[in-house]
């Protein structure tokens, strides 16, 4: 199924387990969150830096299941910026596939999977360290079994995967595992697509952890002679201290002094000039989210 409408398009692929066991609701829903949080949060990014477009959200539906080897068949329905953008989009498939708008469906459907078959390989080789270089060079090899149709290297696809998510190993090695539970539990493997691409062994499978034990590591933005509006005081203690600075925190955040500030001149003042660096965390939707501000130096004087 393939259904192209103004800035959207949609198409249907296989997500299936090869074990005949019957699994609980839970371990199904458990394991199909874990595919889409992945989907929904690398995937248009990863899309974005291949075809240099915009897409702003992906929606992830349950369209069948079957019984048997259990069978999801899943729908991406990607949402582009705006109709002119999806037009380029299509323009740029072309010119890199030479396959017009209208042919386009089944090469999405492929470049999809095989860029979720990246993912969840990427997310299990942070699970499984020891075998880390094995499963990377076991995805680029299936990822190019399928260059001649995509036009694009598997080195390419597996670089840009592990580029975008490089912040975010500890969520993308946990939904990873959430996916492969049902298959680790039932002694089977998981196969994506109509060409049913395994990401991963059932031997690898099988040795995953049930819990990751890693920390991402905090990511840091230096800003240098940047106003900083205060929000919050508190002349007698540094943990009661909020800023937002314009265009980089929106919101509120705790703002870090340094030992040697003039609490008393630093709260007189709605805004002040500073050296600050910004600590991140990735969100739900894959976006930098601001922790907090550390005030390293005031460069003017309030």
């Amino acid at each position: 199924m393939v259904e192209q409408v103004s800035n959207n398009i949609s198409f249907q692929h296989q997500f299936r387990y090869t074990f005949n066991e019957p699994v609980t609701v839970k371990e199904l829903t458990d394991s199909l969150q874990g595919y889409e949080r992945l989907a929904i949060t690398y995937l248009p990014r990863v899309l974005n830096s291949l075809f240099d477009t915009e897409v702003v959200t992906l929606s992830v539906l349950v369209r069948e299941i079957s019984q048997g080897s259990l069978c999801e068949k899943l729908i991406f329905d990607l949402l582009f910026k705006d109709e002119e953008t999806y037009r380029n989009f299509c323009n740029s498939v072309r010119r890199i596939t030479g396959i017009d708008a209208a042919s386009q469906g089944n090469y999405m459907r492929l470049i999809c999977v095989l860029i979720m078959v990246a993912l969840l390989a990427y997310g299990v080789s942070l699970a499984k360290g020891d075998k880390k270089a094995a499963i990377q060079q076991n995805t680029i090899n299936i990822l190019n079994l399928n260059a001649e149709e995509t036009y694009i290297p598997g080195e390419k696809i597996v670089e840009l995967v592990e580029e975008i998510a490089a912040n975010d190993k500890k969520k993308v090695a946990e939904n990873a595992i959430k996916v492969m539970r049902p298959a680790k539990k039932y002694q089977g493997e998981i196969e994506l697509g109509e060409q049913q691409i395994m990401p991963v062994s059932s031997e690898i499978i099988a040795e995953l952890p049930d819990k990751v034990e890693m920390e991402d590591a905090p990511i840091i933005k230096n800003f240098k002679d940047i106003d900083v509006q205060i929000r919050a005081t508190d002349r007698d203690k540094d943990s009661g201290w909020a800023a937002i600075i314009e265009g980089v925190v929106e919101r509120r955040v705790r703002v870090i002094l340094p030992a040697d500030i003039n609490k008393d001149s630093l709260a007189n003042n709605k805004t002040v000039r500073a050296d600050v660096s910004v600590q991140f965390k990735i969100s739900k939707t894959g976006e930098l989210e601001a922790q907090n501000i550390s005030l390293d130096r005031l460069t003017e004087q309030p």
